[in-house]
């Protein structure tokens, strides 16, 4: 009997980033396919004219919020905005270190990387040349290489990503949670 492969499983995460002017943040979600198994997500379309370093398409969404400040108004990205975003899986964040690809044989520096008709954000070493965030208003894609001139705050922080927990697994442990309330009730009444 010959087993057969696993099948590439859909992931799912939450991410916030702390650390920008009047108590501001980051939040989103991303889910995706690990899809050649290398144990990152990968995600670079074609953005304008501009060829992506790899082209890899491994999220099924991402999009991002943030709340706001005097510096910067809130807005929301999605994936139809994203440029670049490379996350080491189990890894606790994004952007703080280089991930090895096996195989195309390099390291891709972890980053996420956004562009909206009226705001930008980017976070980590990939983008940004630095761990943590900035936020900004409109810019052209081809100015991306120098983003720090461009941003309307800044965090210090990383990006720190939490995995959502499977349907399954959630329901399998709310049935578990539920039976031993059931059980203890009844040792109560006797």
């Amino acid at each position: 009997m010959t087993r057969a492969a696993a099948l590439p499983v859909n992931q799912a995460y939450t991410f916030a980033q702390v650390g920008y002017a009047e108590g501001a943040t980051v939040t989103g979600s991303f889910s995706g396919v690990d899809l050649d198994g290398n144990g990152l997500l990968v995600h670079f379309p074609t953005f304008g004219a501009a060829a992506p370093p790899i082209e890899h398409l491994e999220l099924s969404s991402w999009s991002m919020h943030f709340s706001g400040n005097s510096r910067s108004p809130a807005f929301d990205l999605t994936l139809a905005d994203l440029y670049g975003f490379v996350y080491e899986i189990g890894s606790a964040g994004v952007g703080d270190d280089p991930a090895f690809d096996p195989t195309i044989n390099q390291n891709l520096i972890e980053g996420v990387g956004a562009i909206g008709a009226d705001h930008f954000y980017a976070s980590g070493n990939g983008p940004t040349a630095m761990v943590g965030g900035l936020v900004g208003g409109e810019i052209d894609f081809n100015q991306t290489g120098n983003l720090a001139s461009h941003a309307l705050d800044s965090s210090p922080n990383l990006l720190l990503v939490t995995p959502v927990p499977e349907v399954a697994s959630f329901g399998l442990m709310s049935a578990a949670a539920l039976a031993l309330v059931a059980i203890r009730r009844s040792d109560g009444d006797r």
